[in-house]
């Protein structure tokens, strides 16, 4: 019908004729319209919207590419702290975590998420499909490419045979394979076309699903996975236009396909669904169920094993028994010695993502890629991807981060690897604390290189920088690098809270101060959309940061205080490890904010709490408190009880019993059995030739000022400084304080006391005495009815030097001027004072005694 011919030979017909070769004209029209093909010019390039509406609650967008691309998500952060450094888990492994895409299903929670390529907003269903189409434009061979898919499609449709699942699948899937990444060339053809295009193929595909075979189905899915990954314009087909795929596995489903396809055919749909995040639970459901049948099971191969788990990992589908039913197949023999390196890294980022760590399996894994040729066909992410699946799973193996390293810092390597996998590897290296260095330094020269630096995301730049500070490698040239890549407005600006509080982290353990990263990441913190995000944790390690590096913006203070002052408690819990690091924190800074000081202290005291803290958290905790002056009786009290009834004490270092002693100390706090028992740790045997010098005369200071006479420790301190070369590691403060401490608790002269006198005559220590220090010293010695007249002369010639005359108070002048009475220095001191006129400045206070902290 159409051809010039026939209809002067119909109109010369008699009239019953003419009409009976209309009406089949018209028949034949309606069968043309029906399948989906429209009456137009051209084969049909000019289409009008589809009228089949999508069932309600799907919501779909496009979706990330899989696992071949070698874009990843973040991880992190679980967050870190200075004191432990727990890194961030990189969320749904090497590639960005996004909401998964499903059916309004109680099982299956589905989410629209964004994609880099600025996908329309909208759900996309039934009759807005056209509309909603997102814009692209495509290149002169794409385009052609479409055009000859969608005609050949459509000629197929008008042919003698009619269109099938075998043509429709067939063509699809030589689409799938010559269809290359999106590119951004001039468009061939107009934008309104292409849109109409690929609602012809949906529509192609939709209204022939009737056609479809068990093979049919598995092709098609295969195809659109395979498009959809590539190019975002092809999501359309199985999103937001998605009647075509609800039409094929309804298709499937009503006749049995499911329990016809092979183990092949069920591993490439599962990927296929993987690729586009799309779950369909009912036929999920039927898949799953043939797929665990025996003999479909045992007719898996390693490839297939990787397809389902690496599918199911993007689906999130967690179902133990099928995840380890499919490990245990793939710990065969014959199975498991055919992993690609491809096949490695996705099944083992697979069970590191949905959570199971099924460890006969990855032990097997682990084995088969320390063989020597395993690695060397392997690519940058994929070795990228095995390295982070074992640091998230928490597996440790020595010969695989060995066999990793040696592969990673080849060349071909190094040439090809990309940003995030940089941060990836070092990251994974970092969290199972695995100190590679040439591996380290490798990565970081080219990760420094501009190629690069320039494509890190904020995540990238903060896991980096952290991985590098846990393992304290330091290249400055990578440094420099990363801060100036997070000083990128495009970057900074969508900081996360993990990622600040990360990379302040990581330039603060090397003590990089850089005023403009520092300042640019604590305005990205104080903004709303942070903040209000930012975990007790993360606000922790940002305080803890910043007070290491000692930069002060009024502004983070206040708001970071004000975020914890404002939380409930009972929501909003600190853990131990973040009320020691904030204490400590605030308490650097010189923040003495009572109300918050006392929530903190709060939330120590509950039993849970307190008994999560190490021994350095409780003496950081208790400095913190002690160098702010605020006196929290239950909280000191309870700390006491704790520290000698818990069993803890043993793991308390000298720095740690110092610092609990001296806080007490400095509250005038006086708890006997606390202080015993930290008097017996220190000078257990184990421990009196671990203590430092400061932790000594910090001791010796506390003790005195409660005064309470430990002869065992005094002792013990007297002992430790006969040493020579302990004696030597004194500073000129901690001989004064050992002195002063001496003397307040009536020792008299002794053995110790000469040896402090002879090291204090010594040049370098003698100038470095300040007036409280001499004060101190003079008065231990007078105090102790020490008659070393070279001593007192000493002092009191340094006591008249300009630099510290000018810093003495009343008082100090008056202690060192008894004290030297003996030889005649007392008037020749007085003299000097007065004779610079300083009487003004009796006004000005003397360092207090108390304040000369560890």
């Amino acid at each position: 019908p159409g051809s010039p011919s026939w209809l002067v030979w119909c109109s010369a017909s008699s009239g019953w004729w003419s009409a009976f070769l209309f009406l089949f004209f018209l028949v034949q029209v309606w069968w043309i319209w029906g399948h989906g093909v429209e009456p137009a010019q051209s084969l049909g390039f000019t289409a009008t919207p589809s009228v089949h509406q999508a069932p309600a609650g799907l919501l779909s967008a496009p979706t990330r590419p899989g696992p071949l691309s070698s874009r990843r998500s973040s991880p992190p952060v679980a967050a870190h702290s200075p004191l432990e450094h727990p890194p961030p888990l990189p969320g749904g492994g090497p590639g960005k975590a996004s909401a998964r895409v499903a059916e309004a299903d109680p099982r299956t929670k589905g989410a629209l998420r964004k994609h880099r390529r600025k996908p329309a907003r909208e759900v996309f269903t039934g009759a807005h499909s056209l509309q909603a189409i997102p814009s692209y434009k495509l290149s002169s061979s794409q385009a052609l490419r479409l055009h000859t898919t969608t005609e050949r499609i459509i000629a197929a449709a008008l042919g003698p045979e009619g269109l099938s699942g075998h043509v429709i699948s067939g063509e699809l899937l030589k689409l799938a394979e010559s269809w290359k990444a999106y590119d951004t060339s001039a468009d061939l053809r107009g934008q309104q076309d292409i849109k109409q295009e690929m609602v012809l193929l949906q529509r192609c595909v939709a209204k022939n699903a009737h056609t479809f075979d068990a093979a049919d189905v598995r092709r098609t899915l295969y195809a659109l996975g395979k498009l959809g990954a590539k190019d975002p314009l092809f999501c359309h087909l199985s999103t937001s236009g998605y009647v075509a795929v609800e039409a094929v596995v309804t298709q499937a489903l009503a006749h049995g396909h499911v329990h016809q396809m092979t183990g092949r055919d069920l591993s490439g749909i599962l990927w296929a669904f993987g690729k586009l995040r799309l779950a369909k639970v009912k036929f999920l459901e039927a898949a799953l169920q043939a797929l665990q049948e025996p003999q479909v099971l045992d007719s898996l191969t390693a490839w297939d094993i990787s397809s389902c788990v690496w599918g199911l990992a993007r689906l999130g589908h967690r179902d133990e028994a099928l995840w380890f039913a499919l490990g245990n197949r793939g710990l065969r023999p014959k199975v498991l010695e055919t992993f690609t390196p491809q096949g490695l890294g996705n099944t083992a980022w697979a069970f590191a993502t949905i959570g199971l760590p099924h460890h006969d399996l990855l032990a097997g894994l682990a084995r088969l890629a320390e063989k020597p040729d395993t690695l060397q066909r392997a690519k940058p992410q994929e070795l990228a991807n095995i390295a982070w699946a074992f640091a998230t799973l928490g597996i440790r193996s020595e010969s695989l981060m060995a066999a990793l390293a040696s592969r990673l810092v080849q060349a071909d390597v190094l040439r090809g690897i990309k940003a995030q996998e940089v941060s990836n590897v070092a990251w994974a290296f970092a969290t199972l604390r695995v100190r590679h260095l040439p591996l380290m330094q490798a990565l970081a020269q080219t990760a420094a290189q501009t190629r690069v630096c320039r494509a890190f995301t904020s995540q990238g730049v903060a896991n980096t920088a952290w991985a590098f500070a846990t393992l304290r490698v330091r290249d400055d040239s990578l440094l420099k690098a990363l801060a100036l890549r997070m000083r990128d407005e495009n970057v900074v600006g969508r900081c996360k809270p993990q990622e600040v509080a990360n990379t302040v982290w990581a330039f603060a353990t090397f003590g990089i101060r850089d005023e403009d990263l520092l300042g640019g990441l604590a305005q990205r913190m104080v903004e709303e959309d942070v903040l209000a995000t930012a975990k007790s944790q993360e606000i922790a390690m940002v305080l803890w940061a910043y007070s290491t590096l000692d930069v002060r913006y009024p502004s983070l203070l206040r708001h970071l205080t004000g975020r914890l002052l404002q939380e409930d408690p009972v929501h909003f819990p600190l853990s131990a490890h973040s009320i020691a690091i904030a204490t400590w924190a605030l308490a650097r800074l010189d923040v003495r904010h009572v109300p918050l000081m006392t929530t903190l202290a709060d939330m120590a005291v509950g039993r849970h709490t307190l008994n999560s803290f190490t021994a350095q958290g409780l003496s950081s905790m208790a400095w913190a408190f002690g160098r702010l002056g605020i006196r929290n009786e239950v909280l000191m009290r309870n700390l006491a009880h704790h520290v000698v009834h818990s069993g803890i004490l043993p793991t308390f270092t000298g720095q740690g019993i110092s610092n609990l002693a001296w806080a007490f100390a400095r509250l005038n706090v006086i708890d006997e059995s606390l202080m015993a028992a930290l008097a017996s740790q220190a000078t257990s045997k184990q421990m009196l030739h671990l203590l430092s010098p400061q932790a000594m005369s910090t001791l010796v200071w506390a003790f005195a000022t409660l005064n309470i006479r430990d002869q065992t420790l005094m002792e013990g301190v007297a002992q430790q400084m006969q040493i020579p070369e302990v004696l030597d590691g004194f500073s000129a403060q901690g001989l004064a304080l050992v002195a002063w401490g001496w003397a307040r608790l009536r020792f008299g002269p002794d053995p110790l006391l000469e040896a402090i006198a002879h090291q204090a005559l010594e040049s370098r220590i003698l100038q470095s005495f300040d007036a409280q220090g001499l004060a101190n010293m003079a008065w231990a010695f007078s105090t102790a009815g020490s008659e070393d007249a070279t001593l007192f002369e000493a002092l009191a010639m340094r006591a008249m030097q300009p630099d510290v005359l000018l810093t003495l108070s009343p008082r100090d002048v008056e202690t060192i001027a008894a004290a030297v009475a003996p030889v005649d220095a007392r008037m020749l001191l007085l003299h000097y004072y007065g004779s610079k006129d300083l009487a003004a400045g009796a006004g000005v206070q003397a360092p207090k005694l108390a304040d000369m902290g560890p």
